[in-house]
């Protein structure tokens, strides 16, 4: 495409130090492609080695199209720099991007991986949270008289490929209008393929582990208990949307099932989520669901006096969690029931 092409010359000249050069062909980029992250990325760097900061906030004089807001500029040159691996220079753009959309949960996401981990971030990690779901915000990006960005106070519009969806209710008893919770107004966005499956289920795992693990502890703050909350909320209704289209998915079984441990689900569907994604999935004796899963179903299965089946689940809940207390004695107590003495009382010590 014209946009690419220009992108590349761009490329060059930057490599070049034919800076004059270079900003004209980002600028021509940037008329094709609004948010192409290499231009933007470039400009940044540009203006940095001119020894201007942030603060002057040069982006605000780029000639941008009325739909582009300055938190989704501020989002695409961090992503520029995550791309990059520049950690450092990411987050200080993901703090403008916090500024012109404070209530926006994904940057509030993306720094809190970022202040986590530090520089041994993951920099998709950070990427897959930021392109996750839109909340609608003030403060848009419009057109002034001369053509240059300025403040428009309509909300964000929502984004196509997620607003053309409409999902009137799902089974976790949260009303849904057109892919989007009432209760908070973000838009749940419904994943088509098992990479956007895996995806929200990266990002929802990453969310718990913020308030260590259970949405019910008293671990990190409420904000960040209810953005695991919706975290899992948004899994189970992609997930169920997967499972209408292809109804022996075993990932979106699982994921259905994770969600439901994860959120409180009723018993009932967690066990026949969870037992038909093993069905289903040839390493039946691997970690087919994951240590919670795994140790949800020895526990029901030993509640059941089910040796045989507690002693299935807790050896693929090893199978993930190597090591784990909790899935070493229970898989004793199983073992021990069967009257295996020898290998109970290996697990034991």
């Amino acid at each position: 495409s014209n946009a690419a092409a220009i992108k590349f010359l761009a490329l060059v000249k930057y490599k070049q130090k034919k800076f004059d050069s270079c900003k004209h062909c980002c600028d021509a980029t940037l008329r094709l492609e609004p948010l192409n992250t290499d231009a933007l990325w470039m400009l940044a760097e540009l203006h940095r080695h001119e020894g201007r900061s942030m603060e002057d906030r040069w982006y605000l004089g780029l000639r941008m199209h009325s739909d582009v807001s300055v938190a989704d500029l501020c989002q695409s040159i961090a992503t520029g720099y995550l791309t990059r691996k520049q950690v450092n220079e990411s987050m200080e753009w993901l703090k403008a991007m916090q500024h012109y959309s404070p209530s926006d949960v994904r940057v509030q996401t993306a720094l809190t991986l970022l202040v986590t981990h530090g520089s041994s971030v993951n920099p998709q990690d950070v990427i897959d949270a930021l392109e996750s779901r839109r909340s609608p915000e003030p403060s848009k990006f419009g057109m002034g008289p001369s053509g240059q960005a300025c403040a428009s106070s309509s909300n964000r519009d929502e984004p196509q490929h997620l607003s053309s969806r409409k999902l009137a209710s799902d089974d976790t008893g949260v009303a849904m209008t057109n892919g989007k919770n009432s209760n908070t107004g973000s838009i749940a966005q419904i994943a088509d393929t098992p990479e956007e499956l895996e995806t929200l289920l990266r990002r929802a795992e990453r969310a718990s582990e913020a308030v260590g693990g259970r949405l019910t502890s008293s671990t990190g703050s409420s904000t960040a208990r209810g953005i695991a909350e919706q975290e899992w909320k948004d899994l189970l209704v992609s997930a169920k949307s997967a499972l209408r289209k292809r109804p022996d998915d075993p990932l979106a079984l699982r994921c259905a099932a994770r969600a439901l441990l994860s959120t409180g689900g009723p018993d009932k569907d967690i066990r026949d989520y969870a037992r038909r994604a093993v069905d289903l999935t040839e390493e039946v004796a691997g970690s087919t669901l994951g240590y919670d899963l795994h140790a949800y179903l020895a526990a029901a299965f030993e509640k059941e006096r089910d040796a045989l089946g507690a002693e299935k689940h807790y050896s693929a809940a090893l199978g993930s969690k190597p090591g784990d207390e909790r899935a070493m004695l229970g898989l004793a107590r199983a073992c021990a029931q069967q009257r295996e003495k020898d290998k109970a009382k290996q697990l034991y010590e």
